[in-house]
């Protein structure tokens, strides 16, 4: 009996949990958010058009970077880096990324994933 109301509450705990993922999962992708980004690194260049460089990696282990979008929203520059379930197969994905963004001159701050975390704002 009490085995199995064990059972039944630990596959309610992974039904909740897999809902949970499959709300999260755009497509077969997921966006990054700043908060699961291991050992990030911003490097502004110097010079004119203002480059800035973003690297890490996702610490969600089982994902892979697939792709990354910059979209701007008034005076923001939106940085989406998206996630894909593995990584082998023939494109050899990892979690890894590096990527270097010309910032035009309409944009104060750049900000990271849905979410919006604030990496960089221009220095005036």
């Amino acid at each position: 009996m009490i085995r199995s109301l064990l059972l039944t509450i630990l596959l309610l705990i992974v039904i909740v949990f897999l809902i949970t993922c499959l709300i999260k999962i755009k497509g077969n992708h997921i966006i990054l958010e700043f908060e699961s980004v291991r050992d990030f690194k911003l490097v502004e260049h110097p010079g004119c058009p203002k480059v800035v460089t973003l690297s890490g990696y996702s610490g969600q282990s089982a994902w892979s970077v697939s792709r990354i979008e910059t979209k701007i929203v008034q005076s923001s520059m939106v940085i989406y880096i998206y996630l894909t379930l593995g990584g082998g197969g023939e494109q050899k994905l990892t979690g890894d990324f590096k990527y270097d963004i010309v910032v035009p001159d309409i944009v104060n701050e750049i900000k990271f994933g849905e979410k919006g975390y604030v990496i960089w704002r221009c220095r005036t």
